[in-house]
């Protein structure tokens, strides 16, 4: 080895070392800044992200030139997000108003409202930038919760224009941009949201290297001009009670024009039915949280944070055959109305494997792939399943438990006939895709067979399956793991939540209509309510 070459490697390693140094700033820097102050959510900079991902001298060393360009971002956006960070909004949950921060969160309360018992909407697109005194001025907040009709009549948002370009770790996407497909112009600007608008926007899909990825600009949105109707308040009036009654009339005079939302049959009130919605929606609200802080903050393992493959034959026969003979005992799942599944209009089915399948085994064969993936020693958590996804189920984005899932495994074992319940064969089934936020932000979309399984980052990785199993039933389970000495990431993350805020929901009394109309199907029907 020539002295040239050995101040290559030389120099290699001072940059290394250097870079590590300089990321350690930075994540302590960050640390201090989400954890300082727990009233201010902290601008999650997809740049700091991005560094974040890397787990070795290696992978830093081959990515020196984007480790050094990101840094010199930091530089300066850390300058603006301390100039602006006293105006940045609270972090908060389970108030009248939602707080949507981008359109991917809108179209997931839609969805997750049945079309029968479904509302429509008003939001209230401002800035704390573009119009700062806006949501004061109309007086927003105590009016939604005074004045305006109650969740199972009126579901209400409220969308931040600045807050959205803040970018998160994953990549916004033209159809995350709700203030663009609803044409906003102006602000502050009401809109009401028909309840044809159904959140099922058609994704745009792009393939890169045989991998299929989702966000373009053409995708087709579940919602038309025809079902938006605007207000622009004229936030110059001198008459602030004008100004509230004003926009009030007008929310009153669109909500007149459709009937009335149905009641489920289960709930039979619309009480009921607006104790049950805004349960669920506090659920979404907790569920976009960890969505959002989760995954930046948490420690990364891999490069690459999911991967594909077979799973070891003896692991599949041995669960298939218990399957197969245990189908008999199936059962529906314990739900309690979290919102990050579709069990609320598609219920799902359960043959208990955790107190049967030999845990050992599991861990003989399963754990030391997982060891060598992620580069760590680890302990099982949890063994779950077996869970019967039927036709028309979907999933949405979501993280698992960041207190005991953080290396997990995903496995397909069968697709089933759902009227005859007998096993499908390769060719009889359409594929239900599985989507993973990939560690650049991206949006992969991955096809999983019988025989096969996906390892994960399961709290680092967002995950979900967003569009509907089509045809057949999706029967897997579930293996986590938690590394060896988790206890100081635990407390790392446990603060973060801290930095939430739940609000005292205040709303009108329901009024129960005058003329009942109870939906065809019973909705919620497996729920156990508490």
């Amino acid at each position: 080895m020539n002295s040239k070459q050995n101040m290559t490697i030389f120099k290699l390693i001072i940059f290394s070392v250097v870079s590590i140094l300089m990321i350690d700033a930075i994540n302590s820097d960050r640390s201090t800044l989400l954890y300082s102050n727990k009233n201010i959510c902290i601008n999650n900079f997809n740049e700091i992200m991005y560094i974040n991902q890397y787990t070795s001298l290696e992978t830093i060393s081959q990515n020196k030139t984007k480790v050094r360009e990101t840094l010199d971002r930091i530089i300066s956006l850390r300058d603006k997000k301390e100039k602006y960070l006293h105006l940045i909004p609270k972090c908060m949950y389970g108030s009248r108003v939602m707080r949507i921060r981008n359109g991917m969160t809108f179209d997931t309360v839609l969805r997750d409202t049945p079309d029968e018992l479904r509302p429509p909407s008003l939001i209230l697109f401002d800035g704390f930038l573009s119009c700062p005194n806006a949501e004061k001025k109309i007086q927003f907040i105590e009016t939604a919760e005074r004045k305006l009709p109650s969740i199972e009549r009126l579901m209400i948002f409220k969308y931040d224009i600045d807050l959205y370009n803040i970018k998160p770790f994953y990549n916004l996407t033209p159809e995350m941009d709700l203030a663009k497909r609803f044409n906003i112009t102006h602000c502050p600007t009401l809109v009401f949201v028909s309840n044809e608008c159904n959140g099922w926007i058609k994704w745009c899909t792009q393939t890169i290297n045989n991998i299929s990825y989702l966000g373009c600009k053409d995708f087709i949105d579940h919602c038309s001009s025809k079902n938006l109707k605007y207000y622009y308040p004229n936030v110059e009036s001198d008459d602030s009670n004008d100004l509230v009654d004003s926009w009030v009339k007008w929310v009153y005079s669109n909500i007149y024009k459709y009937k009335t939302p149905a009641i489920s049959p289960v709930l039979k009130t619309y009480k009921e039915q607006g104790r049950i919605l805004a349960f669920r929606q506090s659920w979404t609200e907790l569920n976009e949280f960890l969505n959002y802080y989760i995954p930046l903050a948490i420690k990364s393992y891999t490069l690459e944070g999911i991967k594909l493959m077979d799973m070891p034959k003896n692991i599949y026969e041995y669960v298939f055959n218990y399957y197969k003979s245990n189908q008999n005992n199936r059962e529906y799942e314990v739900w309690f109305g979290q919102t990050n599944q579709s069990f609320h209009e598609k219920a799902m089915t359960f043959v208990n494997i955790r107190n049967t399948i030999n845990q050992d085994l599991m861990d003989e064969y399963i754990k030391p792939i997982l060891e060598e993936w992620a580069g760590v020693k680890l302990v099982q958590t949890s063994l779950y399943g077996i869970r019967e996804y039927h036709p028309g189920s979907w999933l949405n984005f979501h993280i698992d438990k960041f207190n005991t899932h953080i290396i997990s495994v995903t496995f397909c074992l069968a697709k089933l006939n759902p009227d005859t319940f007998e096993i499908l064969e390769d060719g009889q089934y359409e594929d239900w895709p599985i989507e993973f936020v990939t560690k650049d932000g991206r949006i992969a979309r991955v096809n999983q067979k019988p025989g096969q399984m996906i390892l994960y980052e399961s709290s680092k990785v967002m995950h979900g399956r967003i569009s509907k199993n089509p045809n057949n039933i999706h029967a897997g389970f579930f293996l986590h793991y938690q590394p060896l000495n988790y206890d100081e990431e635990l407390e790392k993350l446990r603060r973060i939540v801290d930095t939430n805020i739940r609000e005292k929901y205040l709303s009108k009394e329901s009024q129960e209509p005058l003329n009942p109309r109870l939906s065809q199907k019973p909705y919620l029907e497996h729920m156990t309510i508490e």
